[in-house]
């Protein structure tokens, strides 16, 4: 397949999540969340993948569907959960989601190492908040599944508070402060997925 078949199928996939898709000069694509214009992703194309504006890998040729599945979670866009007879598309959903969290977080931690513009860190900081949301409930429900008072109890308690602390803070509105506090949330939102999956 080659490149331009290949971006004209992922953008009918994109749009088909609900995401807004624009061609650019050389076969790239600029997608955009309608309804948050500021999260968006120029997407080009590498040896047989798609590459992020910052040259993150986030998906193959052949593969357009989880790639599109990908962006759409990366911007926002919620994918309908799969259900009955496509509970191994549900599956590969959620395994392709915490792909993309793990891709999230990699990027935030390195963040203070290459200065990402302002705007990028805006972007991370919207979808760490987001990750930070729906985790916290499911620690906290982790907490009340384990013995009250026992350790177990205790390191979810504070997880779960200690994240909820750090996204309290807003942004800085300089590169370097922001990045250290993107790089501050990906470290809850890493502590908060490990809380959530230990022992589960």
């Amino acid at each position: 397949m080659d490149a331009m078949t290949a971006t004209a199928i992922l953008a009918e996939q994109l749009t088909a999540r609900g995401l807004s898709v624009t061609k650019q000069d050389g076969g790239a694509i600029s997608v955009t969340n309608p309804l948050h214009l500021r999260l968006g992703e120029n997407l080009t194309t590498g040896d047989d993948s798609y590459l992020t504006d910052y040259g993150y890998e986030i998906g193959q040729y052949g593969d357009e569907p989880a790639t599109a599945s990908r962006i759409a979670f990366l911007l926002g866009v919620p994918v309908p959960e799969a259900a009955g007879s496509d509970s191994m598309m549900a599956a590969q959903q959620q395994s392709a989601d915490a792909d993309t969290i793990s891709r999230l977080i990699a990027e935030a931690l390195s963040a203070t190492e290459i200065l990402p513009p302002i705007d990028r860190l805006v972007q991370l900081d919207e979808l760490l908040r987001a990750e930070t949301e729906r985790l916290v409930p499911l620690v906290w429900r982790r907490a009340d599944a384990v013995s009250f008072g026992s350790r177990d109890w205790y390191t979810l308690i504070q997880t779960a508070e200690r994240a909820e602390d750090a996204a309290q803070f807003q942004i800085g509105t300089t590169p370097l402060a922001g990045a250290i506090h993107v790089a501050e949330l990906a470290r809850w939102v890493q502590e908060l997925r490990e809380a959530h999956v230990s022992e589960a």
